[in-house]
């Protein structure tokens, strides 16, 4: 990635100075992510979610992609385990095989033994 000044930069005001330490850390984490272990499975996977909190129809998408996927291909519901979030988990559970933990990457690994299709409901959680 390369990091252009921006314009007003070149003239020195109180902005180029205050702002200078936020383009130093933003290249740091940039250059450290280049770094960063990615996991790879085996599994296909498809993430449902959004940035908005309930009511956006994630849990009804994620269900009508089961029913969707499921009739050529294994597949599971990977939802995290949160104690406020059990109708979300009955509701799935309901509907067909859900794998549930905190950890997302710990499901992923017991989904791919058995599943060809894994779908995240609120993934981006």
């Amino acid at each position: 990635m390369i990091l252009k000044k921006p314009n007003f930069w070149k003239k020195k005001n109180i902005f180029s100075f205050l702002l200078y330490p936020l383009t130093i850390l933003t290249f740091s984490i940039n250059f450290l992510k280049k770094f960063n272990f990615k996991n790879n499975f085996k599994i296909k996977t498809i993430c449902v979610g959004n940035l908005n909190v309930g009511g956006t129809g994630k849990t009804s998408l994620a269900i009508e992609l089961y029913k969707l996927l499921s009739i050529k291909r294994k597949t599971v519901f990977i939802k995290k385990n949160y104690s406020n979030q059990q109708d979300e988990f009955k509701l799935l559970k309901k509907r067909g095989k859900i794998i549930s933990s905190l950890d997302r990457v710990f499901a992923l690994k017991i989904a791919e033994k058995k599943f060809d299709v894994a779908i995240l409901d609120d993934g981006l959680q």
